[in-house]
């Protein structure tokens, strides 16, 4: 039995669904990737994405490529109201690139209302690096993660800072903790005490009640083992 020349031939609606399938294999919107260096005056890194391309061989086959390293990638640190947290970005941090649907290089270079140099859509070079996203291998090295408080924290632990609503906060490191306030330094424990374990160095004036520590004076001071009244300035 024949087969019409026509059975052989793909529809209109699959030679449709066909170019848009291909379509969508090239398009790119998110992509892991690695640090391979990064610009801390430009907040920009350059990137090697760590998921493989797929190309089409002459014999149709498949094969899978690198794709090409990402230049001047924007890094992406929390932040507003003219308040920011920044982290110090390191060779080989992994990260999520989001490519933008239109050219973003004018925004980039100028800022403001810009429009896009090119009508491409999601370009290699219209990305974004955000930190933090984790492989099971990278997670594995975070170990004892918080599931009841916000922390920042080092990967290894030894150094957190720790917000709770039911613990409050706190601060733990095994170096040392440094405070530098050019107008002064505030403390305050409530209804409860501060507490201080160690050795108290100061360097300057100690002050309690209007009474200098280095210059006060006690009244009612008697020979021998008797005791004498309170200090006084």
């Amino acid at each position: 039995m024949s087969i019409d020349i026509r059975e052989r031939m793909p529809s209109m609606g699959e030679l449709i669904t066909a170019a848009i399938d291909k379509a969508k294999s090239q398009m790119v919107t998110s992509l892991p990737a690695k640090v391979v260096s990064y610009d801390a005056a430009k907040q920009t890194i350059k990137a090697q994405i760590t998921v493989k391309a797929y190309i089409q061989q002459e014999d149709g086959s498949t094969k899978a490529v690198d794709y090409p390293q990402l230049e001047d990638v924007p890094v992406q640190f929390p932040g507003g109201g003219d308040q920011v947290m920044t982290f110090p970005v390191k060779e080989g941090d992994e990260v999520l690139i989001s490519f933008a649907s239109r050219s973003v290089d004018s925004w980039q270079q100028s800022g403001g209302d810009q429009s896009p140099q090119d009508a491409g859509m999601n370009n290699l070079s219209s990305g974004f690096a955000q930190l933090g996203f984790r492989s099971q291998p990278s997670a594995a090295k975070l170990k004892d993660v918080s599931t009841d408080a916000v922390e920042m924290r080092s990967v290894d632990g030894n150094t957190r800072v720790s917000v709770s609503q039911a613990g409050g906060m706190s601060v733990a490191t095994d170096k040392s903790v440094s405070v530098a306030a050019a107008q002064g330094v505030t403390m305050s424990g409530g209804a409860g005490d501060i507490n201080f374990t160690g050795t108290l160095k100061v360097d300057g004036e100690i002050e309690l009640n209007g009474i200098k520590l280095s210059l006060h004076k006690h009244t009612g001071v008697v020979p021998g083992g008797g005791t004498s009244t309170g200090p006084t300035n």
